[in-house]
Protein backbone atom coordinates (compact mmCIF):
# COMPACT_ATOMS: atom_id res chain seq x y z
CA UNK A 1 0.00 0.00 0.00
CA UNK A 2 1.46 3.48 -1.04
CA UNK A 3 2.67 5.37 1.80
CA UNK A 4 0.92 8.63 1.26
CA UNK A 5 -2.45 6.78 1.49
CA UNK A 6 -1.48 5.40 4.95
CA UNK A 7 -0.02 8.98 6.23
CA UNK A 8 -3.92 10.33 5.29
CA UNK A 9 -5.98 7.32 7.05
CA UNK A 10 -6.22 6.09 9.98
CA UNK A 11 -3.35 3.57 10.76
CA UNK A 12 -2.80 1.07 13.30
CA UNK A 13 0.62 0.58 13.58
CA UNK A 14 2.95 -2.58 15.29
CA UNK A 15 6.31 -1.57 15.88
CA UNK A 16 8.95 -4.40 16.70
CA UNK A 17 10.92 -4.59 19.31
CA UNK A 18 14.00 -6.75 18.91
CA UNK A 19 16.15 -8.22 21.53
CA UNK A 20 19.59 -9.48 20.31
CA UNK A 21 19.70 -13.08 18.79
CA UNK A 22 16.15 -13.33 20.23
CA UNK A 23 14.60 -11.77 17.36
CA UNK A 24 11.44 -10.14 17.26
CA UNK A 25 10.07 -9.68 21.22
CA UNK A 26 7.30 -7.70 21.31
CA UNK A 27 5.06 -4.90 19.67
CA UNK A 28 4.72 -1.24 20.31
CA UNK A 29 0.88 0.00 19.31
CA UNK A 30 0.34 3.27 17.92
CA UNK A 31 -2.18 4.85 16.05
CA UNK A 32 -2.20 7.42 13.73
CA UNK A 33 -4.65 10.11 12.88
CA UNK A 34 -3.95 11.09 9.37
CA UNK A 35 -7.28 12.15 8.88
CA UNK A 36 -9.14 16.06 8.79
CA UNK A 37 -10.78 16.48 12.32
CA UNK A 38 -9.81 15.67 16.27
CA UNK A 39 -10.90 12.02 16.55
CA UNK A 40 -11.53 10.29 20.21
CA UNK A 41 -10.86 6.37 19.65
CA UNK A 42 -12.09 4.16 22.33
CA UNK A 43 -9.73 1.09 22.08
CA UNK A 44 -10.09 -2.69 23.36
CA UNK A 45 -7.81 -5.40 22.49
CA UNK A 46 -9.05 -8.83 23.19
CA UNK A 47 -6.85 -11.73 23.08
CA UNK A 48 -8.34 -15.27 23.82
CA UNK A 49 -11.22 -13.38 25.20
CA UNK A 50 -9.29 -11.81 27.93
CA UNK A 51 -9.16 -8.07 27.63
CA UNK A 52 -5.11 -6.65 27.28
CA UNK A 53 -5.91 -3.37 26.29
CA UNK A 54 -8.65 -0.87 27.00
CA UNK A 55 -8.38 2.82 26.90
CA UNK A 56 -9.32 5.97 25.06
CA UNK A 57 -7.27 8.25 23.41
CA UNK A 58 -7.57 11.60 21.86
CA UNK A 59 -5.75 12.08 18.26
CA UNK A 60 -5.38 15.13 16.70
CA UNK A 61 -5.02 15.28 12.92
CA UNK A 62 -1.22 14.51 12.39
CA UNK A 63 -1.49 13.09 16.02
CA UNK A 64 0.35 9.75 16.00
CA UNK A 65 -0.62 8.27 19.54
CA UNK A 66 1.04 4.75 21.60
CA UNK A 67 -1.42 2.85 23.09
CA UNK A 68 0.28 -0.29 24.31
CA UNK A 69 2.34 -3.40 23.71
CA UNK A 70 1.88 -6.98 22.70
CA UNK A 71 3.95 -9.74 22.93
CA UNK A 72 5.16 -11.42 19.74
CA UNK A 73 3.00 -14.91 21.06
CA UNK A 74 0.32 -12.68 21.47
CA UNK A 75 -0.15 -13.50 17.54
CA UNK A 76 -0.49 -17.09 17.69
CA UNK A 77 -3.85 -16.38 19.43
CA UNK A 78 -5.35 -13.69 16.27
CA UNK A 79 -6.06 -10.73 18.95
CA UNK A 80 -9.74 -9.37 18.27
CA UNK A 81 -9.18 -4.84 17.98
CA UNK A 82 -12.63 -3.39 19.16
CA UNK A 83 -12.42 0.54 17.92
CA UNK A 84 -15.32 3.24 18.69
CA UNK A 85 -14.41 6.35 16.88
CA UNK A 86 -16.00 9.51 17.79
CA UNK A 87 -15.87 13.14 16.19
CA UNK A 88 -14.61 16.05 18.45
CA UNK A 89 -17.82 18.08 18.36
CA UNK A 90 -19.30 14.13 18.85
CA UNK A 91 -22.10 14.49 14.99
CA UNK A 92 -20.20 11.62 13.49
CA UNK A 93 -19.39 7.96 15.46
CA UNK A 94 -18.59 4.75 13.76
CA UNK A 95 -17.67 1.32 15.32
CA UNK A 96 -15.33 -1.11 13.53
CA UNK A 97 -12.89 -4.52 14.42
CA UNK A 98 -10.14 -5.88 12.61
CA UNK A 99 -8.72 -9.42 13.62
CA UNK A 100 -4.98 -9.80 13.15
CA UNK A 101 -4.29 -13.16 11.24
CA UNK A 102 -0.29 -14.32 11.50
CA UNK A 103 -0.62 -15.56 8.22
CA UNK A 104 -1.09 -12.06 6.35
CA UNK A 105 0.54 -9.83 9.74
CA UNK A 106 4.04 -10.31 8.18
CA UNK A 107 3.14 -9.36 4.88
CA UNK A 108 2.59 -5.41 5.85
CA UNK A 109 6.01 -4.58 6.83
CA UNK A 110 6.85 -0.90 5.73
CA UNK A 111 8.36 1.87 5.64
CA UNK A 112 7.06 4.38 8.35
CA UNK A 113 7.67 7.46 8.29
CA UNK A 114 5.88 9.10 11.42
CA UNK A 115 7.68 6.41 13.34
CA UNK A 116 11.25 6.69 11.64
CA UNK A 117 11.21 2.92 11.13
CA UNK A 118 9.93 -0.24 9.43
CA UNK A 119 6.82 -1.30 10.99
CA UNK A 120 3.39 -3.66 10.32
CA UNK A 121 0.69 -1.51 8.99
CA UNK A 122 -3.36 -1.97 8.93
CA UNK A 123 -4.81 1.16 7.13
CA UNK A 124 -8.04 1.07 9.45
CA UNK A 125 -10.36 3.91 7.54
CA UNK A 126 -9.11 6.27 4.36
CA UNK A 127 -12.00 9.09 5.09
CA UNK A 128 -13.51 10.84 7.67
CA UNK A 129 -16.83 10.04 8.26
CA UNK A 130 -16.75 6.76 6.31
CA UNK A 131 -19.60 6.78 3.53
CA UNK A 132 -21.70 3.84 3.87
CA UNK A 133 -20.81 2.17 0.64
CA UNK A 134 -17.36 2.75 0.59
CA UNK A 135 -16.61 1.74 4.22
CA UNK A 136 -18.63 -1.78 3.62
CA UNK A 137 -15.47 -2.21 1.06
CA UNK A 138 -12.84 -0.99 3.33
CA UNK A 139 -13.89 -2.98 6.20
CA UNK A 140 -14.13 -6.05 4.14
CA UNK A 141 -10.92 -6.05 3.10
CA UNK A 142 -10.17 -5.68 6.88
CA UNK A 143 -11.70 -9.45 7.12
CA UNK A 144 -15.51 -8.32 8.50
CA UNK A 145 -18.21 -10.79 8.74
CA UNK A 146 -21.19 -9.21 6.82
CA UNK A 147 -24.08 -10.64 7.34
CA UNK A 148 -25.50 -13.08 4.47
CA UNK A 149 -22.00 -12.71 2.64
CA UNK A 150 -21.81 -16.28 3.16
CA UNK A 151 -23.38 -19.41 3.72
CA UNK A 152 -22.94 -20.70 7.57
CA UNK A 153 -20.39 -23.61 6.10
CA UNK A 154 -18.03 -21.18 4.46
CA UNK A 155 -18.43 -18.45 7.06
CA UNK A 156 -17.42 -21.61 9.46
CA UNK A 157 -14.48 -22.21 8.06
CA UNK A 158 -13.26 -18.79 7.43
CA UNK A 159 -13.71 -18.46 11.82
CA UNK A 160 -11.18 -21.60 11.36
CA UNK A 161 -9.00 -20.53 9.34
CA UNK A 162 -8.46 -17.64 11.23
CA UNK A 163 -8.09 -19.10 14.40
CA UNK A 164 -5.49 -21.89 12.74
CA UNK A 165 -1.87 -20.89 14.18
CA UNK A 166 1.10 -20.99 11.21
CA UNK A 167 3.43 -23.69 13.08
CA UNK A 168 3.08 -26.42 15.02
CA UNK A 169 5.35 -27.77 17.85
CA UNK A 170 5.65 -30.98 17.51
CA UNK A 171 7.65 -31.68 21.72
CA UNK A 172 6.70 -34.57 22.90
CA UNK A 173 5.64 -32.02 25.78
CA UNK A 174 3.47 -30.33 24.16
CA UNK A 175 1.37 -33.41 22.56
CA UNK A 176 0.99 -35.42 25.84
CA UNK A 177 0.49 -34.51 29.27
CA UNK A 178 2.65 -37.23 30.25
CA UNK A 179 5.51 -39.27 28.53
CA UNK A 180 5.67 -41.97 30.92
CA UNK A 181 4.99 -45.61 29.63
CA UNK A 182 5.31 -44.62 26.21
CA UNK A 183 8.67 -45.77 23.57
CA UNK A 184 10.07 -43.26 21.77
CA UNK A 185 8.54 -45.43 18.59
CA UNK A 186 5.04 -44.10 20.31
CA UNK A 187 6.14 -40.52 20.33
CA UNK A 188 7.47 -40.45 17.00
CA UNK A 189 4.60 -42.22 15.74
CA UNK A 190 2.39 -39.44 17.44
CA UNK A 191 4.62 -36.37 16.42
CA UNK A 192 4.01 -37.52 12.97
CA UNK A 193 0.73 -38.26 12.91
CA UNK A 194 0.33 -33.92 14.09
CA UNK A 195 2.25 -33.29 11.62
CA UNK A 196 1.06 -34.67 8.56
CA UNK A 197 -2.62 -33.50 10.32
CA UNK A 198 -1.32 -29.93 10.64
CA UNK A 199 0.27 -30.29 7.22
CA UNK A 200 -3.04 -30.96 5.70
CA UNK A 201 -5.30 -28.47 7.36
CA UNK A 202 -2.84 -26.03 6.07
CA UNK A 203 -3.24 -26.53 2.52
CA UNK A 204 -7.08 -26.86 2.98
CA UNK A 205 -7.37 -23.38 4.47
CA UNK A 206 -4.64 -22.10 2.03
CA UNK A 207 -1.65 -20.84 4.08
CA UNK A 208 1.21 -20.39 2.13
CA UNK A 209 4.16 -20.15 4.78
CA UNK A 210 4.01 -22.42 7.91
CA UNK A 211 6.87 -23.82 10.48
CA UNK A 212 7.13 -27.15 11.53
CA UNK A 213 9.01 -26.64 15.36
CA UNK A 214 10.85 -29.90 15.94
CA UNK A 215 13.79 -29.14 18.00
CA UNK A 216 17.26 -30.09 17.44
CA UNK A 217 18.03 -33.28 19.37
CA UNK A 218 19.25 -35.85 18.03
CA UNK A 219 17.37 -35.08 14.70
CA UNK A 220 15.42 -38.12 13.84
CA UNK A 221 12.01 -35.93 14.18
CA UNK A 222 13.42 -33.42 11.49
CA UNK A 223 14.56 -36.30 9.16
CA UNK A 224 11.63 -38.05 9.30
CA UNK A 225 9.56 -34.70 8.77
CA UNK A 226 11.86 -34.08 5.67
CA UNK A 227 11.32 -37.50 4.22
CA UNK A 228 7.45 -36.46 4.27
CA UNK A 229 8.05 -33.25 2.89
CA UNK A 230 9.99 -34.42 -0.02
CA UNK A 231 6.73 -36.66 -1.11
CA UNK A 232 3.59 -34.01 0.00
CA UNK A 233 2.53 -32.58 -3.82
CA UNK A 234 1.80 -29.07 -2.65
CA UNK A 235 5.67 -28.35 -0.54
CA UNK A 236 7.32 -25.94 -3.08
CA UNK A 237 10.46 -25.46 -0.96
CA UNK A 238 11.72 -26.26 2.49
CA UNK A 239 14.26 -24.93 4.64
CA UNK A 240 15.89 -24.92 8.11
CA UNK A 241 17.33 -21.44 8.18
CA UNK A 242 17.32 -18.61 11.75
CA UNK A 243 14.00 -17.91 12.25
CA UNK A 244 13.80 -15.15 14.76
CA UNK A 245 10.78 -16.55 16.28
CA UNK A 246 11.82 -20.22 16.12
CA UNK A 247 15.48 -19.66 16.12
CA UNK A 248 17.04 -23.26 14.64
CA UNK A 249 15.11 -25.65 15.74
CA UNK A 250 12.24 -25.52 13.15
CA UNK A 251 11.35 -26.38 9.49
CA UNK A 252 10.01 -23.25 7.37
CA UNK A 253 7.52 -24.74 4.57
CA UNK A 254 6.26 -22.81 1.55
CA UNK A 255 3.42 -24.54 0.14
CA UNK A 256 1.77 -23.90 -3.24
Amino acid sequence: MPEKELEKGLVLAFLPRVEGEAGIRSFELYLHHGLEGGLAAEVHLRNSGLPVIEGTFACQPHDTVRIGALPFDALNEAPLFSFGLRSADGKSTHRLELKVRPKSFFKKLAGCSWLHSQAYLYLLMAAWPPAEAAGKEEWKKLGHNWENRTSRARHERLLEKARMQDFIDLHAEKLFKSTRGKSSHEILEAQLKSFEAFLDKAVFHGLDRIYIVHGHGKGRLRREVHLILEEYPHVLAYNVNYNPRFGMGATEVILK
